[in-house]
C-alpha cells in the first residue's frame, strides 16, 4: 500500500533582537487550535527556522529564548521575522503584613500575565528562592504584565501583579506583604469513631462567596 502525503504549508522565517542580530537555539511552536494543528521548532544559528505540514490559515506563533521575552503573534504568510526583547527586571522586598518585619527566607516565582487569584492552602514550585536580611529581591521577567507568586515558611503565599515591566529596565519598589499562615489540627475517625491511622489529608482555600452564603 502507497499513500501519498501532502507535504502541507510550510511556515519559515527568522528570529532577531532588536538590533537585527539572529538568535541561535530560541523555541519557536505554532497553533491552530480550530485547525487541532501545531508544530514546533528552534533556531539555528542564523537565527531560522522552518516548521512544515501545516494547512493553509492565520497562526499563533511563539517564540522565547531564556535570555529574552517571550512574544506572541499571529502569522500567515510562509515566511515571517519575529523580533524578541530583551528581559526586564522586578525588584522589591517581602514583609510580614502585620509587624513589617522583613520577611528574610522566601521564594518567588513570576508568571507573565495579570492574575493575582491565588489557593491559600498550594505551594508554588519552582520559585527562586531568596536569603535576604531586608527581605529584599530582585528577579527577571519578560516585557509587559507580570505577576509575582511569594511563599515563606509560617506565611500565608501572597500574589502581586507588575502591570508593565519594561524591557531593559528595572520595576522597583514593589512590596509583598505576606499574612501568617494558619494551622488545621483534626482527628479523622471511622464511623464509629475509631481513630484512622494513614489518612491522607488534602486541604483547599473556600472560595469568598462560599462563606457569604452561610
Amino acid at each position: 500500500v502507497v499513500v501519498d502525503l501532502d507535504a502541507g504549508m510550510k511556515l519559515a522565517g527568522r528570529v532577531v533582537d532588536v538590533s537585527g542580530q539572529p538568535i541561535e537555539g530560541a523555541g519557536v511552536n505554532v497553533s491552530a487550535p480550530e485547525k487541532d494543528v501545531s508544530g514546533n521548532a528552534r533556531t539555528d544559528a542564523d537565527g531560522l527556522f522552518e516548521i512544515f505540514g501545516l494547512e493553509a490559515g492565520e497562526y499563533r506563533v511563539t517564540a522565547h529564548q531564556e535570555k529574552f521575552s517571550r512574544v506572541e503573534t499571529k502569522a500567515t504568510a510562509p515566511d515571517t521575522t519575529i523580533t524578541l526583547r530583551g528581559k526586564a527586571t522586578i525588584e522589591g522586598r517581602v514583609v510580614d503584613a502585620r509587624s513589617g518585619a522583613p520577611v528574610t527566607a522566601f521564594q518567588v516565582q513570576v508568571r507573565t500575565g495579570e492574575d493575582a487569584s491565588i489557593d491559600p492552602a498550594s505551594r508554588i514550585s519552582g520559585g527562586q528562592p531568596f536569603l535576604d536580611e531586608q527581605g529584599q529581591f530582585k528577579i527577571t521577567a519578560d516585557e509587559g504584565p507580570n505577576t509575582l507568586y511569594v511563599q515563606a515558611a509560617g506565611h500565608a503565599p501572597a500574589a502581586r501583579v507588575v502591570p508593565d515591566a519594561r524591557a531593559g529596565q528595572t520595576t522597583s519598589g514593589i512590596e509583598v506583604r505576606l499574612e501568617p499562615g494558619g494551622i488545621v489540627e483534626g482527628t479523622v475517625t471511622n464511623a464509629q469513631g475509631e481513630a484512622v491511622a494513614g489518612a491522607n489529608i488534602w486541604i483547599n482555600n473556600v472560595p469568598q462567596f462560599a462563606w457569604e452564603s452561610r
